[in-house]
C-alpha cells in the first residue's frame, strides 16, 4: 500500500461507506463504495443520480461492471468496475480481466439479455460504440494493483478501438478527496472585470518587469462588488486571513463618513493581487485566477462596509490602487507567492508560523481534522475560522488553531516549557517543526493533546476558585500554579502522555480514535487528577529555598523531575496492588 495514504483516510473511508449504506438501501458494501468513489470521480452527478445508476446495473449474478455512465456532451462512456475488500490490498490479472470480460459480453449485439437492466446496458453501450464515443475502463479499488496487473490493463485497452483506462487506487482516492474537500481553494475559475477610475490613464503597464505586472486605479465600488462573492477563497494565498486590529476599524470609519470617505485613495496603500493571466483595455482590467496576497483585511472590510451602506453605495466614486503581478512559472509560484506576501503585508504583522500556513503540511493535518467524526476545523491561517459563515461554521463540532495544536502536541510529546515559552520555535526550527508535522499524525493524536490541555486548565482554574478564600500553604500553593498556568498545563498533560504512551504506544489511527472517545467524555482527566495532583505538590515539596517556583516551571530539567516522581508514585500504587494504568 502506499505510504502517501494516511491511515485516518483508510478508517475514514470506510465509515463513509458503512454510513452510505445505510442511507441508501445498497445490497452490499461494495455497491456502497462504488457509490462513495462516484461521488468523488463525476462531480456532475448528484449523490441521488450515482444511486440510481449504481443501482441500475447491480446484482448478484454479474460481478463484471458495476457502474455504467454515458457523458454525451463530451462523447465518453465510462464503464466502471469496483473491488472493495475487508482491508486494502494489492490486486492482481485475475481482478482485471473482469471488466474486459464485461465490455466483451455487453456489446455483443446477438447476445439477448432478459434481465432488463443488463439489456438496457448492453443497447447503451452498443450505441456508445456505433457513434464513436471514447469507451473509457475505470477500476475503483480500496488498494493498489500490481505491476503485471498493470500491464495486463494496458495491452487489453490497445485492443479495443477508441478506448482509455484511468485508475482510481487508495492513493487516487485520498487525493481526489483531498483537492474536494475545501481545505484548498480554487481561484482558476475566477476572473474579474474591473472597471478603470480613469479611463485613457487608469493604468500602468510594466512590459519590461517580471513577472510580468500592471499597476491600475479601478473603481472601488464595483471592485468590492465583484470580488465579494469569492471571499474567502480569493485570498487563500495569504498566509493569513482578515483580522480585527485598528486599521481595519479606521477603514470602516473613513468609508461611512462623507467628508473623510473622499480622501480614502490618499490614506490607502494598496492592494497586490497575483493573477494567472491578465489583459487592459482603455476602460477595464480582465484577470483570470486572481488571489490576493495584500490587501485582504481592506478587501474584506470593504465588502462589510458597503453591505452596510447598501444602496448609498451608488453614490461613491473613488479609485482603488491594485497591483496586478501575473505569476505563470510554476517553478517560481510558491516562493515567489510567498515573498511577496511576507513583503507587502505591513497593515497587520505576519508572524512566524504565518509563513507555514500554505506548507503542504499544514493543509493535510487541515484535511485530517476535517475526516474527524464530528469534523473539526483546523485553522492553519489567522483568522480563518471567522472568514467562514454561519452555515459552513455549523458543519463543524469544534475549531481549533495551528499555533495551538503545535504548542499542545509538542507539550504533550516532547518538552513542556519550550512549547509554551518558545512558540515561535516550534516553527522555525525545521527538526522541531518536522516532528511535529512530518508525516501527520493521526488527527485524534493532535486533537487529544488539544482537549485534554483545555481539560486540565479547567481543573487548575476550579483549584484555584477553591483556594481564593483559604490561606493555608495548599492553597496557596495552587494560586501560585494558576499565575502560569499554561506552563502548569503543559506538565500535566505530558505526564498524562507518558502514562497513555506506557499503556497504548505509539498511536495508531484506529487506537489513537478509540482513546479520543475517552478524552472527549471528560475520562482520563478527571481519573488522573488525583494522582498528578500528588505529583505536583511533591515537586513543590522537594524544591529548596533558592528554588522560585514558576521559574522552575520554565526549566526544560523539570519535566525529567515530574517523571520521575510520576513513575515513584506509580511503584507506591503497585505495591498497594493497583494498576495506575487501569485510570488511563
Amino acid at each position: 500500500m502506499s505510504t502517501k495514504v494516511p491511515s485516518d483516510f483508510v478508517r475514514f473511508l470506510k465509515s463513509q461507506v458503512r454510513d452510505l449504506q445505510s442511507k441508501y438501501p445498497h445490497a452490499n458494501l461494495t455497491d456502497a463504495f462504488t457509490h462513495w468513489a462516484c461521488q468523488l470521480i463525476f462531480a456532475e452527478l448528484d449523490s441521488d443520480e450515482i444511486f440510481d445508476l449504481v443501482v441500475g446495473i447491480a446484482g448478484n449474478s454479474d460481478n463484471t461492471i458495476d457502474f455504467s455512465y454515458r457523458d454525451d456532451k463530451n462523447g465518453i462512456h465510462y464503464l466502471v468496475q469496483s473491488q472493495y475488500p475487508v482491508e486494502p490490498i494489492t490486486f492482481g490479472v485475475d481482478v482485471t480481466k473482469r471488466i474486459f470480460n464485461g465490455y466483451t459480453l455487453f456489446s455483443d449485439n446477438t447476445v439477448n439479455f432478459d434481465i432488463d437492466r443488463l439489456a438496457n446496458l448492453s443497447h447503451q453501450l452498443g450505441d456508445s460504440i456505433n457513434r464513436e464515443f471514447e469507451i473509457r475502463f475505470c477500476f475503483i479499488v480500496f488498494g493498489d494493483f500490481s505491476h503485471d496487473a498493470l500491464d495486463d490493463i494496458q495491452g487489453r485497452v490497445t485492443q479495443i478501438p477508441r478506448s482509455t483506462f484511468a485508475i482510481y487506487d487508495l492513493e487516487q482516492l485520498y487525493d481526489l478527496h483531498f483537492s474536494a474537500s475545501g481545505v484548498l481553494y480554487e481561484t482558476q475559475d475566477i476572473e474579474l472585470e474591473l472597471p478603470l477610475f480613469f479611463q485613457q490613464s487608469g493604468s500602468i503597464i510594466l512590459n519590461n518587469l517580471e513577472p510580468y505586472s500592471v499597476v491600475a486605479n479601478v473603481d472601488l465600488v464595483e471592485y468590492v462588488r465583484r470580488v465579494t462573492p469569492f471571499i474567502p477563497r480569493i485570498f487563500d494565498a495569504n498566509v493569513r486571513h482578515p483580522l480585527k486590529n485598528k486599521v481595519n476599524r479606521e477603514i470602516e470609519t473613513t468609508i461611512a463618513d462623507p467628508e473623510m470617505r473622499k480622501y480614502f485613495w490618499h490614506y490607502n496603500n494598496g492592494l497586490t493581487i497575483l493573477v494567472d493571466d491578465i489583459s487592459v483595455s482603455n476602460d477595464r482590467i480582465v484577470v483570470k485566477g486572481p488571489t490576493i496576497v495584500n490587501g485582504c483585511q481592506t478587501t474584506a472590510t470593504l465588502s462589510k462596509s458597503f453591505q452596510q451602506l447598501a444602496n448609498l453605495a451608488d453614490n461613491i466614486k473613488l479609485p482603488l490602487l491594485i497591483r496586478f503581478i501575473k505569476i505563470s512559472e510554476i517553478t517560481q509560484t510558491e516562493k515567489l507567492r510567498l515573498d511577496i506576501a511576507k513583503y507587502t503585508n505591513s497593515q497587520a504583522p505576519v508572524l512566524t508560523p504565518d509563513f507555514k500556513s500554505n506548507d503542504d503540511e499544514q493543509e493535510r493535518v487541515a484535511h485530517l481534522f476535517m475526516m474527524l467524526e464530528p469534523p473539526v476545523f483546523y485553522e492553519r491561517k489567522r483568522g480563518q475560522w471567522k472568514s467562514l459563515k454561519p452555515n459552513e461554521q455549523k458543519l463543524y463540532n469544534d475549531n481549533v488553531s495551528m499555533v495551538e495544536i503545535a504548542q499542545q502536541w509538542y507539550a504533550f510529546r516532547a518538552s513542556p516549557s519550550y512549547a509554551i515559552v518558545s512558540k515561535n520555535g516550534l516553527f522555525e526550527d525545521t527538526g522541531i517543526y518536522k516532528a511535529i508535522f512530518t508525516p501527520p499524525r493521526p488527527a485524534a493524536e493532535y486533537y487529544m493533546s488539544h482537549l485534554l490541555f483545555n481539560q486540565f486548565s479547567d481543573y487548575l482554574l476550579r483549584k484555584k476558585r477553591e483556594s481564593e478564600e483559604k490561606t493555608d500553604v495548599d492553597s496557596l500553593f495552587f494560586l501560585d500554579l494558576a499565575r502560569a498556568r499554561n506552563l502548569v498545563v503543559s506538565h500535566l498533560i505530558n505526564l498524562a502522555g507518558e502514562l497513555m504512551f506506557q499503556k497504548y504506544g505509539e498511536f495508531s489511527s484506529d487506537q489513537a480514535n478509540k482513546v479520543l472517545e475517552r478524552v472527549q467524555k471528560g475520562e482520563i482527566a478527571s481519573n488522573l487528577e488525583p494522582l498528578l495532583e500528588g505529583v505536583v505538590t511533591t515537586f513543590r515539596m522537594s524544591l529548596t529555598q533558592d528554588q522560585v517556583l514558576l521559574k522552575e516551571w520554565r526549566n526544560p530539567d523539570t519535566i525529567g523531575k515530574l517523571k520521575k516522581l510520576l513513575n515513584q508514585q506509580i511503584a507506591v500504587f503497585a505495591k498497594a496492588r493497583i494498576n495506575v494504568l487501569d485510570f488511563v
